[in-house]
């Protein structure tokens, strides 16, 4: 089911976790991503990309009132989650972001074009905000 955040308030933080290795890191050591939106109700929302059996992205999202909270609520709780970035953003409304999880729940999965990497990175662009999942200058970027 496609997670709806329109009702969740206003995005006031982005915070992107690494989550893992995908595919046990044998492509360039890859991270799993995913972020953490703070709502102006300080409430916390975590959306991250599952890639489902059958090739396509399913979104999955977990609500909580602290951060600690939400973060348990992750589809990949074997691997430790690692804080990589955040961001301040000026009340951003949920239908943006809503925008983003409506074109990626249920498409193709692709590893450089439409990944939990592509869709956190979207996010963030979407929002105004220049943290990325992926920076030039920094050595394991790849795209």
């Amino acid at each position: 089911m496609k997670p709806d955040i329109r009702n969740d308030g206003r995005i006031v933080k982005i915070s992107i976790y690494g989550n893992g290795l995908i595919a046990g890191g044998l492509v360039f050591g890859t991270h799993h991503v995913l972020v953490v939106l703070k709502t102006d109700s300080d409430n916390f929302i975590l959306l991250e990309v599952e890639k489902c059996g059958n090739g396509k992205i399913n979104i999955n999202k977990g609500i909580a009132a602290t951060l600690s909270g939400v973060l348990a609520k992750r589809h990949n709780m074997e691997a430790k989650t690692t804080f990589w970035r955040s961001a301040e953003v000026n009340k951003i409304s949920p239908s943006v972001i809503q925008e983003i999880i409506n074109q990626y729940h249920g498409s193709d999965y692709h590893a450089l074009e439409s990944s939990c990497r592509t869709f956190v990175d979207a996010i963030c662009c979407k929002c105004g905000t220049d943290i990325r999942c992926v920076m030039s200058n920094e050595w394991w970027a790849f795209w």
